[in-house]
């Protein structure tokens, strides 16, 4: 009471004032309260269709999946019925604030009907008969109304309506009908009709004859089989549903394998060993192989050819197999060889090496040689207890059993006074140690002679042929000298153990044994003799003296045919007697007569005619001269008796042709000219 006092002092609110302000509120509460609803109204509408905007996606994602096989049971469907829950277990759609599957027990809700677009299995228009819940609130945003009867249900023959065989791998990744060798879990989902509830499943891996119930719907097989398993769902009210079957392959059980193969000697072809597989399970993948080969490869030991496999994906490592293959050859060591000449046989070695941890070798290699020469050996071929082989390197091999050639020159027929002999050495092979020398000389030498021996690098030898050597050191004699002032000439003599020296000869130191005396003049000769071998004999002198001076001849003064080329040196004037003149005689000669017989007629027939002249004009003695040489004079008239006629015949002769009846044959004569002789003078 006393704060209802207190409150009372207080001014307040009248009523009317109170009446006033909750009429304003409740206008402006009628106002607000349907926008507010309508707004939370439209924003569940929107949430919801975000959500069936995702939904959309995730059908077509099923539809891409699954949608080809839609009419396989069914045959032509105008719409199919794809239950929500079965994007929710193909995990097509993550539900995170919306839950759409509360229908999913019911056969008119839940479901969203695909209706193909002209026909196609793979383009569809989707009615969505969802009820939706907000997962915070807890709020129906959607609720549907029963779905259209008359279209077909996926997979609508069987009661169950989504199974999946799953492997439970490492990666969780689902395999329908393959082999396996983990467990296989089965998870199924039925839904029934009838709303008894679906309270396990069945299942018989024989057939149908033996069945195992489960109560819950997933079970896991974890023993080799491979078997083909029915499935059918059980409801409350002890129905069972249509069988679904599969297979189920499961094969824990490794593979055996047999090692085939390999060998147990050395070769250098390609090695192969075999791992057989065997697998009653599921089979094996195939064989394991395992090839030795390739150039430098070596293996000695036992070997596996690898795995096998099943196709359950088990696998055995394989046992061994002895491989002894071997592709890298030995190496070749070569010795022996030379690398200066000898004589004899040389044997050049090749040890086979490099084969440690390898086939080994077979043994070593040689080759012995006495062939003359200089060259490049190779002892053969080495090889190995594989087949391997490499030809051994070659090395030097130098040869010389041959004597050398010996070929002598500096010998002489001739005299000298000193010969050297030298034999020059030749050889095919090694080299020559040099050639052989001799000198003759200090003395007198007359034979065949030997410069010495040549010998190769190996010691044969050889003399060589020998050759004339004439040496004389002894000098020519000159025995007499003699000069002649009144002939100009020098003579002498000289004699030599050897043969006629040669004599060389000068007058007053002009050379030559003739020389044209001057009067009163002294000349002294100088002679000395050299021998074939060059040798010189000592000077020997001569003098003479000419008488006092004499009186030249005159130019043009006659000289006679026995003075010809004669010369006449007095005081400094020397003459020569030449031919001066050529003197000619010309001669009527007949025409025609032999070649032998013209100009022979100076005196001829005509002389000895004793008659006159002939015609009056032509003379006893017949002549002409040498404006006349070359005309030609015909005879003609009367010849007087005795005239002789010339024959005309080769070898002519005089013939005394008397005119018989006075009567003469014409003759023609020529002028013709001969020499007839020559004067001289001196010149």
């Amino acid at each position: 009471m006393e704060r209802i006092k207190r409150f009372s002092k207080k001014h307040g609110f009248t009523l009317i004032e109170l009446l006033a302000v909750l009429v304003i509120v409740g206008i402006i509460l009628g106002i607000m309260i349907p926008s507010v609803a309508r707004l939370l109204e439209s924003q569940k509408r929107s949430k919801y269709s975000y959500h069936e905007t995702i939904v959309e996606e995730a059908m077509d994602a099923y539809v891409d999946q699954y949608g080809d096989s839609f009419q396989e049971e069914q045959g032509e469907c105008s719409c199919y019925k794809v239950p929500y829950q079965r994007l929710l277990d193909e995990q097509l759609i993550h539900e995170e604030d919306i839950t759409c599957n509360l229908d999913q027990d019911s056969e008119t809700k839940g479901f969203i009907l695909a209706y193909p677009i002209n026909g196609s299995r793979s383009n569809f228009r989707y009615e969505y008969y969802l009820t939706c819940r907000d997962q915070s609130t807890g709020e129906i945003i959607h609720e549907t109304e029963d779905a259209p009867s008359g279209c077909c249900g996926v997979n609508s023959s069987f009661r169950i309506t989504d199974y999946a065989v799953k492997f439970n791998d490492s990666n969780g990744s689902s395999y329908d009908y393959d082999w396996t060798n983990q467990n296989v879990y089965q998870e199924f989902h039925a839904t029934d009709p009838y709303m008894a509830g679906i309270v396990g499943y069945e299942y018989s891996t024989d057939g149908g004859t033996r069945w195992t119930y489960v109560e819950g719907n997933h079970w896991t097989f974890t023993t080799d089989m491979d078997e083909t398993v029915q499935v059918r769902a059980v409801d409350g009210d002890n129905n069972r549903s249509s069988v679904v079957s599969y297979n189920v392959k499961i094969d824990k059980t490794n593979p055996t394998c047999t090692v085939s193969g390999g060998n147990s000697s050395w070769t250098n072809q390609t090695v192969s060993i075999t791992g057989t597989c065997h697998d009653s399970g599921s089979g094996c993948t195939g064989n394991a192989y395992r090839s030795f080969s390739g150039s430098g490869n070596v293996y000695n030991g036992y070997y596996s050819p690898g795995y096998v496999y099943d196709y359950a994906g088990n696998s055995t490592y394989c046992g061994t197999a002895q491989v002894k293959f071997d592709k890298d050859p030995p190496s070749c060591s070569v010795s022996g060889g030379n690398s200066s000449w000898t004589t004899g046989s040389v044997t050049v070695r090749g040890t086979c090496g490099g084969e440690t941890g390898q086939s080994g070798c077979t043994g070593n290699v040689s080759q012995t040689t006495s062939s003359n020469g200089s060259r490049y050996v190779s002892p053969g071929t080495v090889y190995d207890n594989a087949g391997n082989s490499t030809s051994c390197g070659s090395t030097r091999v130098m040869i010389d059993n041959t004597y050398p050639s010996c070929n002598t020159t500096g010998g002489s027929s001739s005299w000298k006074t000193s010969v050297t002999l030298t034999g020059v050495c030749s050889n095919s092979y090694s080299d020559c140690t040099g050639n052989a020398t001799r000198t003759f000389s200090g003395q007198n030498y007359n034979g065949s002679y030997s410069p010495g021996s040549v010998c190769n690098e190996v010691g044969h030898c050889t003399t060589c042929p020998s050759a004339t050597v004439k040496i004389d050191i002894s000098a020519p004699t000159v025995n007499n000298v003699s000069i002649n002032c009144s002939s100009g000439t020098v003579t002498a003599s000289a004699s030599d153990n050897n043969g006629s020296p040669t004599i060389y000869y000068s007058v007053n130191g002009s050379s030559g044994n003739r020389f044209n005396p001057q009067c009163g003049t002294t000349y002294t000769a100088t002679v000395y003799a050299v021998d074939a071998a060059g040798n010189r004999s000592s000077s020997k002198t001569a003098s003479c003296t000419t008488g006092s001076c004499c009186t030249p001849i005159a130019a043009g003064t006659a000289c006679s045919a026995s003075q010809l080329n004669q010369t006449n040196t007095c005081n400094g004037v020397t003459r020569r007697c030449v031919v001066h003149d050529t003197l000619y005689s010309y001669a009527w000669s007949p025409q025609g007569a032999p070649a032998a017989m013209q100009g022979q007629f100076s005196n001829g027939y005509m002389n000895i005619a004793t008659c006159g002249s002939i015609n009056g004009n032509f003379p006893k003695t017949v002549t002409c001269g040498a404006s006349n040489v070359g005309a030609t004079y015909t005879s003609g008239g009367s010849v007087c008796p005795g005239f002789s006629a010339w024959a005309t015949a080769s070898g002519a002769t005089l013939t005394d042709n008397r005119v018989v009846n006075g009567t003469v044959s014409q003759h023609s004569f020529t002028c013709q000219r001969s020499v007839s002789g020559y004067t001289y003078w001196w010149q």
